[in-house]
């Protein structure tokens, strides 16, 4: 699931290239189940050349009972201690 969301990803953002700012960085956090492999990614330099302004996770809750298209956003503190919130609008089905 998380190559798929990955590569969806990609997709989208390379067909909307020319509308987007700045550079973009995909990637995949190892050790991210047990909130150990971000500290050794930023000690490496991800967030380094070109230096990164913000970032976006998502996560696979796989076998939990959620209807298809489900967001769930934890509590400040909950897995994402530094987070920013925002609001997501969808219009449209397709």
């Amino acid at each position: 699931m998380h190559t798929a969301m990955l590569l969806g990803a990609a997709k989208l953002l390379k067909k909307h290239e020319d509308e987007i700012q700045g550079t973009v960085k995909l990637m995949f956090q190892p050790a991210e189940e047990i909130f150990e492999g971000s500290q050794d990614m930023i000690e490496n330099g991800l967030l380094k050349a070109p230096k990164v302004d913000a970032a976006f996770m998502i996560h696979v809750m796989a076998g939990m009972p959620f209807q298809a298209g489900t967001i769930i956003v934890s509590a400040a503190g909950v897995g994402a201690p530094a987070v920013d919130y925002f609001e997501f609008k969808v219009q449209g089905t397709g």
